[in-house]
């Protein structure tokens, strides 16, 4: 898991990368941090004890000097980032859901779950609680939030409003409740979800449905399966079953399939979609 979370923080910049794709730890000379290296690293047993404390001591070099890189963006720059006037993260200028809280929060909660428990059951819990709180809008779906205004955005299309939720399920609460586990970004990603079908206001032969697009759908199949693992509540299964047989029972069921996919290959975002199914 350390492994996942320091090579993902590559990604905010934290470390820098070659043209080979390795993750170079700036200031540590002539070490590259390849996940693939590490996931070949001898495993217990495999090597003797000497040889198994030696690369240990390669490894705790290694790890150490990354997490201190982690700790210093932590403190040198992202907290640094939570308005002070609403306590939001405004980590790329703005507190939106499809970006901010599903692009740039889980980040901050990686690091401080890694390197700071103080910081991570302080102001990085609090910016939860504070959208909670400013940007709850239909039920506990919420909206951006308008800092030239100091309000929220409410004249989003329901559209819209959709799709900012579930970016934010996806991209930003399964990252941090993959780390956390039952915590209480759990508990928000349940709560939108559940309101997310509450509202649903698609008709189809199954059921209502949130939307008909298919990255918001193949989102909506992520988010639902880790739900109903987790919870054992049969409404999470029976919603994801909703949205295979909106899918997959529309005539031939292969054709669903390959209609599907041509749709999900048109753009990057698309990814989710063949990942739901």
């Amino acid at each position: 898991m350390l492994t996942t979370i320091l090579v993902g923080l590559g990604a905010v910049g934290i470390f820098s990368k070659s043209a080979s794709g390795a993750v170079t730890v700036e200031s540590f000379p002539g070490e590259m941090v390849d996940p693939d290296t590490i996931a070949r690293l001898p495993r217990a047993g495999e090597i003797s004890g000497e040889q198994a404390f030696e690369q240990a001591g390669k490894s705790a070099e290694i790890a150490g000097y990354s997490l201190s890189k982690v700790h210093r963006w932590l403190h040198e720059q992202a907290l640094k980032q939570i308005d002070p006037a609403t306590g939001l993260y405004k980590a790329d200028g703005k507190w939106n859901y499809c970006d901010t809280a599903a692009d740039c929060y889980p980040f901050l909660v990686w690091a401080a779950y890694v390197v700071d428990a103080e910081a991570l059951n302080g102001p990085v819990r609090d910016i939860l609680h504070t959208e909670m709180k400013l940007c709850n809008h239909t039920d506990r779906i919420p909206v951006p939030w308008d800092f030239g205004r100091n309000a929220k955005q409410e004249d989003l299309s329901w559209d819209r409003v959709v799709y900012e939720a579930s970016e934010y399920v996806k991209d930003g609460l399964i990252a941090i409740v993959e780390v956390t586990g039952k915590d209480e970004w759990f508990a928000r990603m349940k709560g939108i979800e559940e309101d997310f079908w509450k509202h649903a206001k698609i008709d189809t032969p199954y059921g209502k449905i949130p939307s008909t697009n298919v990255e918001i759908n193949g989102e909506q199949l992520q988010a639902l399966a880790r739900l109903y693992t987790m919870t054992g509540e049969k409404n999470f299964l029976t919603w994801a079953e909703r949205l295979g047989d909106y899918y997959l029972t529309k005539g031939d069921c292969r054709q669903g399939r390959e209609t599907l996919a041509r749709q999900a290959n048109l753009r990057y975002p698309a990814i989710p979609r063949i990942h739901g199914l």
